[in-house]
């Protein structure tokens, strides 16, 4: 056990659906149909342009609900850390082994963190401090502390 490790207290954190993931995904479908109209209005009218123009649009906008639908679906299971391995705890499938979960953005009171399965694929995460305050410090101190043993190895 490193002296890192000793810091990182055993921790299960709640996952919850964040309403500004949806938001924001909201917004950038709004921004992205503005900017195809835009686009339409300074060209000559033509089917055809319409018709791409709109097709992407909706291409777009189709995968943002898919991801907000994939994010909705990851809501409701739990992050642990048990003192040894990481496990993404989902609703259906149950507690799984992950890797290190690695920090992509801090908020302070929000976390953006991937983390990557046995089956190699990545899951991105927002983690809330509002989901849990009592815990938050000791999920942010085993956060930081296993990812310093990571780089370490």
């Amino acid at each position: 056990m490193t002296a890192s490790d000793r810091h990182a207290p055993a921790v299960r954190y709640p996952l919850t659906v964040s309403r500004g993931v949806g938001l924001a995904l909201g917004a950038v479908s709004a921004a992205g149909l503005g900017c195809v109209l835009a686009w339409l209005a300074q060209q000559p009218a033509s089917v055809a342009r319409v018709g791409v123009g709109m097709a992407l649009w909706f291409a777009c906008a189709a995968l943002a609900y898919r991801a907000w639908r994939g994010h909705r679906a990851a809501g409701g299971g739990a992050l642990a850390w048990d003192g040894g391995q990481w496990w993404r705890v989902a609703p259906v499938e149950g507690e799984v082994a992950v890797a290190v979960p690695e920090i992509c953005m801090d908020l302070q009171s929000r976390l953006l963190v991937t983390v990557r399965g046995q089956r190699g694929g990545a899951e991105w995460l927002w983690l809330s401090r509002r989901a849990e305050p009592g815990r938050w410090m000791d999920l942010r101190r085993a956060l930081v502390a296993t990812a310093a043993t990571r780089v370490d190895r």
